[in-house]
């Protein structure tokens, strides 16, 4: 479950890999979206 993951400490032991790859790739995704028209502004 997604939880786990903000919930970190015990869920973080057995959260399997595609929930964090995935929260991973939303995190980049917006990042990468932001920072280029962070530059530009």
């Amino acid at each position: 479950h997604v939880q786990g993951i903000g919930a970190g400490g015990n869920d973080s032991g057995w959260v399997t890999v595609p929930e964090p790859a995935s929260a991973a790739v939303l995190l980049i995704s917006a990042a990468s979206a932001l920072l280029p028209r962070r530059r530009l502004s």
